[in-house]
C-alpha cells in the first residue's frame, strides 16, 4: 500500500487530517536528516581513502629510515591521527544514518498499520497501533511481513486483523440502532470493563 493510499484512507476519517499531517512532518524530517547524514559520510569516507593513500605512501618511505631522523617519524604520527580521528567521525555519521533510516522505516510502518486498524474500525487506531507495530518486520528487499499465529507469513493488515480478533472490545460497532443488540456476546458492557480489557492488552 503506498502512503497515497494510506492519506486517502485517513482522510474519510474523524481527525484524519490531523493524523497525515503528523506522518508527513515526521518522514519529511527523518528523509532530510538521513540526507544530510548520508552525503557527510561519503564526504568523510573520500577524506579517508586520500588520507589512507599518503599513510601507505609514508610507510613505505619510513621503512628503514626510523634511525635517521624523526621527521617523517612525526609526519606518519599525525598523519595516523588524522586517520583515526576521521575513521571515529564516519563510523558515528554512519551510526546516524542508520539510526534516522529506522526512523523513517518505523514511521511508515507506524502509519500502514493505523491505516489497518482504521479500515477495521478499531476504536482507537493510533493507541494501538502502539502495541502492534513492533510485531512487523523488515525484509531485506525493505518489504514489511508479519508472523502470523499458524506459523505463516502474513501483512501488515493481517497483524491488525489477527490482534483485533480476539478483542472485541476494541472494535467499534456499525449495527445501526434499534437493529437490535449491538452487543456481541464477549463484548464489555461499560465503561469499566473496556478498561479491563484494554488494560489486560496492554500487560497491565
Amino acid at each position: 500500500m503506498t502512503l497515497a493510499e494510506i492519506y486517502s484512507a485517513l482522510e474519510k476519517v474523524e481527525n484524519g487530517s490531523t493524523l497525515i499531517d503528523g506522518i508527513k512532518a515526521e518522514l519529511a524530517k527523518a528523509n532530510n536528516d538521513a540526507k544530510g547524514n548520508r552525503e557527510a559520510k561519503e564526504k568523510a569516507e573520500k577524506s579517508i581513502q586520500d588520507l589512507q593513500a599518503q599513510l601507505t605512501k609514508l610507510q613505505e618511505e619510513n621503512e628503514g629510515y626510523k634511525a635517521a631522523t624523526g621527521d617523517k617519524d612525526t609526519k606518519l604520527s599525525a598523519l595516523e591521527k588524522q586517520v583515526q580521528t576521521l575513521i571515529k567521525s564516519t563510523e558515528e555519521a554512519k551510526a546516524r544514518a542508520e539510526a534516522e533510516n529506522k526512523a523513517r522505516i518505523d514511521a511508515d510502518i507506524r502509519s500502514q498499520v493505523m491505516d489497518a486498524l482504521t479500515k477495521s474500525n478499531a476504536i482507537d487506531p493510533q493507541e494501538f497501533t502502539k502495541l502492534i507495530a513492533s510485531s512487523i518486520k523488515v525484509g531485506e528487499d525493505g518489504s514489511y511481513s508479519y508472523m502470523k499465529k499458524d506459523g505463516t507469513n502474513g501483512t501488515v493488515a493481517d497483524a491488525a486483523a489477527e490482534w483485533l480478533s480476539d478483542k472485541p472490545w476494541a472494535v467499534k460497532s456499525t449495527q445501526n440502532p434499534g437493529s437490535g443488540d449491538a452487543k456481541s456476546p464477549n463484548q464489555p458492557t461499560g465503561a469499566e470493563d473496556i478498561a479491563k480489557e484494554f488494560g489486560a492488552a496492554l500487560g497491565i
